[in-house]
């Protein structure tokens, strides 16, 4: 689990205290199914910073999924669901996106994303900024993150995923095709 800074640990104790319920940023950072790594929330998504527009990549305010980590989204409104790595929006990265007045403002307390537009289009979300129940699922898996690479903005990305599975196949072919006539000659002795 990540570690609370006091400010956050005194928030904590504010809520609880006041008999109020939680935030969802604390509630699922305390209280998170640990079976499951899934996580059904409320995301307010930005569009991304210009520089960001052909990396495969977001940027959510989510402490509890790995940096660098690659995730499934789904859109809980019409299934819709993309793979892509996910980053962790820190300081840093907020002084940066509200650098530009012309840009909604960034906020460190809400659960936010910034995305692509591929990334918008593919889970059919139309606008920024905009709420929308997402479903965030770290990925551990090689072949769903192999989808991240097949899904990715850049076209050669996603030439080189559908070339390697190409010679991974024809790897397999030739590998078969190469002991078959062995596979034969044991068959033919036996009988």
């Amino acid at each position: 689990m990540p570690r609370l800074t006091d400010q956050e640990k005194q928030e904590i104790i504010r809520y609880l205290e006041a008999d109020k319920p939680l935030p969802d940023k604390y509630r699922f950072l305390l209280f998170r199914d640990k079976r499951r790594n899934k996580k059904k929330i409320n995301y307010k998504i930005y569009a991304a910073l210009s520089e960001e527009i052909n990396l495969g990549e977001i940027w959510l305010n989510d402490p509890s999924i790995k940096k660098r980590s690659v995730v499934k989204i789904i859109n809980q409104s019409n299934n819709k669901k993309t793979f892509c790595e996910a980053k962790i929006i820190d300081d840093n990265y907020i002084k940066t996106y509200n650098a530009d007045p012309k840009r909604y403002p960034l906020n460190k307390t809400e659960f936010a994303i910034t995305m692509n537009q591929w990334y918008r289009d593919l889970l059919e979300i139309e606008s920024t900024p905009l709420n929308v129940n997402l479903e965030i699922e770290e990925i551990k898996c090689w072949f769903s993150k192999l989808r991240a690479y097949i899904q990715h903005p850049q076209e050669n990305v996603r030439f080189s995923a559908w070339l390697g599975i190409l010679g991974f196949l024809i790897g397999i072919i030739s590998f078969v095709i190469s002991i078959l006539p062995y596979i034969f000659l044991l068959f033919d002795e036996q009988f």
